[in-house]
């Protein structure tokens, strides 16, 4: 018997369901054992700048700590146009539950708090800052390959993945 899914909008589970989801890549394929793999991350060139712009946010827990997800996309033409980006931040705390655009309270001297004083060029103290500026400007991200895991395990080649190292203003 199969075991019974929620439906993605509805966010419950109905009688006699199981929280657990099986997915099947290719009904037509002969290898009844495959499955499908999620969240892959890009591998692009390591040590390199590309034009990006900033695209949305999340909160989320990482490693038992809260977080909140800068997401780019790579709007230089080439290869990697369109290619999405990310850059995680420590915050000092999540308001709710980890969410697209979730609420979240950031520390003065963090590394998201410095970032954005110096990509939106405040002059003073200021005690809120807003994420919106972000979205109406043109970026430049560099780029470092994740080579080893949380553990400090060293991770496949073919597993490696990108993330941004550093945020500027574009000229």
């Amino acid at each position: 018997m199969r075991p019974k899914n929620t439906h993605a909008h509805s966010g419950t589970l109905s009688e006699g369901a199981s929280a657990l989801r099986i997915v099947r890549p290719d009904c037509d394929s002969a290898d009844d054992e495959s499955a499908l793999v999620v969240g892959f991350k890009p591998l692009l060139p390591e040590d390199t700048w590309f034009e990006a712009k900033f695209v949305d946010y999340s909160t989320v827990f990482m490693f038992m700590s809260p977080k909140v997800i800068w997401e780019f996309d790579v709007v230089q033409l080439g290869e990697w146009f369109g290619t999405r980006l990310f850059r995680a931040f420590r915050v000092a705390q999540i308001f709710g539950r980890p969410a697209r655009r979730g609420k979240f309270k950031l520390h003065a001297g963090g590394d998201m708090y410095q970032t954005l004083v110096r990509l939106l060029e405040y002059k003073q103290r200021t005690d809120r800052i807003s994420l919106h500026p972000l979205r109406s400007k043109l970026f430049r991200v560099k780029l470092r390959t994740v080579r080893a895991n949380s553990r400090q395990e060293k991770i496949a080649d073919h597993a490696q993945y990108s993330v941004i190292e550093r945020i500027e203003i574009a000229d």
